[in-house]
């Protein structure tokens, strides 16, 4: 089980490393919304935990991802005023606020569920555009790459080694602590500057649509088709999805004016 903690995770990150390089900040956030650490720590729980446990923490992952929408929104405004680093800081403190907010309500299941369809098109609509059309952004340094790698295996093998003693709740809720995507908004800040990243946060944002329903999909169908069946369903939906969306998001790019 270790080994496949070490080398699923940070595969699909370097894979949505090099989508991000080819198809420009914008893309590349909606491939980083993919469940590409949240997913696999979610199986890794089923596998160790149990499914019961596994489908408690989804419950609260469902709204916690109104967190990760929060921290892109902070920091989308904070980067067209500050540095990438006042802006980090911002945007992980609004995610903790959120996170905790969601802790002590105690919100999960479908009443969360109901939340994030509601809050998340808010977010959406309060997060910056970007001034200026962004350019595809330069190759990808090694440096780079490997911090987002390290960072994704590190959280992956904090949240599985907690799990049993924090619980589901805890383990849910750190599931989606954006890692993935605080890394890619600082190099991509740095890099490319203030548009890029706000574009790449708002390329993420727009993607947490589909990882709420490959959440919702997996939840919804775990008690008819199981818990295994569900997540295949699931994964196979949201490949169709952002297919779809992003084949129409790309068109509506290139038309011209």
């Amino acid at each position: 089980m270790i080994a496949l903690k070490l080398t699923l995770v940070p595969l699909l990150i370097i894979l949505a490393s090099f989508a991000s390089q080819k198809f420009g900040p914008k893309i590349g956030g909606m491939v980083t919304a993919l469940p590409l650490v949240a997913g696999p720590i979610t199986l890794m729980l089923a596998i160790e935990q149990g499914e019961a446990f596994a489908l408690q923490s989804i419950s609260v992952t469902l709204p916690g991802i109104i967190a990760v929408g929060a921290f892109c929104v902070s920091y989308a405004w904070m980067a067209i005023y500050a540095t990438w680093f006042v802006a980090f800081l911002c945007g992980s403190v609004t995610y903790f606020v959120v996170v905790f907010t969601v802790y002590i309500s105690g919100l999960s299941g479908w009443p969360g569920i109901v939340l994030v369809l509601l809050v998340l098109p808010v977010l959406i609509t309060c997060s910056p555009r970007p001034s200026i059309p962004p350019q595809i952004l330069a190759k990808l340094g090694r440096l780079e790459i490997g911090v987002r790698v390290l960072a994704a295996a590190l959280l992956v093998l904090f949240v599985t080694s907690i799990a049993q003693n924090a619980g589901p709740k805890i383990s849910g809720l750190l599931s989606v602590f954006p890692v993935a995507t605080s890394v890619m908004a600082v190099f991509t800040h740095c890099r490319a500057g203030a548009s890029a990243v706000v574009a790449l946060l708002r390329g993420l944002l727009v993607g947490l649509v589909g990882l709420v329903f490959f959440y919702l999909l997996w939840f919804g169908l775990a008690g008819r088709l199981g818990f295994y069946h569900a997540l295949g369903t699931a994964l196979i939906l949201l490949i169709c999805y952002q297919w779809a969306f992003n084949k129409v998001s790309l068109s509506l790019t290139l038309k011209p004016p």
